[in-house]
């Protein structure tokens, strides 16, 4: 099954801060690390971080982590891992995964949920990844 497919099952899945269990709770990097649980077994990067990670680990602390853990895709398709910043001025601190002319992430006012891929969300994406593990050079 595809990262998009798999993703929907857990559309309602509330926002728990550091949780990763459908159904159960999950916050954005939750949801990622879950499907990725799905489809390739445990993940590698760590799930223990603190509300406050931005500021302990620097702006720019979520793109290195994709970077150094995910192959980067050149363009949009369904199934990508989205990269976004939640406001145009800000570093990216938000994970999604493309669904076609929707994306479905984890938020704190609405938990997992299925949102329109609109002008202004795809004005926000930092960067682009496949579902994928990164191949060793």
């Amino acid at each position: 099954m595809t990262p998009d497919t798999l993703a929907r099952a857990w559309i309602g899945t509330p926002f728990v801060h550091g949780a990763s269990l459908q159904g159960v709770g999950a916050d954005c990097l939750g949801l990622i690390t879950g499907l990725w649980r799905q489809i390739y077994g445990p993940a590698p990067w760590p799930l223990d971080y603190s509300p406050d990670w931005s500021v302990t680990l620097g702006p720019d602390a979520m793109a290195r982590a994709a970077d150094r853990y995910l192959p980067r895709a050149a363009q949009l398709y369904p199934g990508a891992l989205m990269l976004l910043r939640l406001r145009p001025h800000l570093p990216p601190a938000h994970l999604a995964i493309c669904a076609g002319p929707t994306f479905i992430h984890a938020f704190h006012a609405g938990g997992v949920v299925e949102s329109p891929l609109s002008l202004p969300w795809r004005r926000r994406i930092a960067g682009l990844y496949h579902f994928a593990p990164k191949q060793e050079s």
